[in-house]
């Protein structure tokens, strides 16, 4: 089974004309391979604005029907937080 990969991308655009299913709660823009997520996968985002990027993840979310928990932890001393696609 495949874990998707989060793709750093340089900030060459602002973040209001991000693609709508990337992520970036800080400003840097990730794109995630939703369609290789599967029920039971987890995702790891670090960042330090945890509650934008519960909100970006929510968003992408609802828009695909699945639903999702997340922790708030820190992997490889760095912060972030970790999604697991329920359904």
């Amino acid at each position: 089974m495949k874990t998707p990969v989060l793709i750093p991308r340089k900030r060459q655009r602002k973040i209001k004309s991000m693609r709508p299913l990337s992520l970036g709660p800080d400003g840097v823009e990730f794109v995630v391979e939703w369609d290789e997520m599967q029920p039971g996968m987890s995702l790891f985002v670090p960042c330090v604005d945890v509650q934008q990027a519960v909100n970006e993840v929510n968003y992408v979310c609802e828009r695909l029907g699945w639903t999702f928990e997340y922790i708030v932890r820190i992997e490889s001393s760095k912060m972030g937080v970790r999604f697991w696609r329920i359904t």
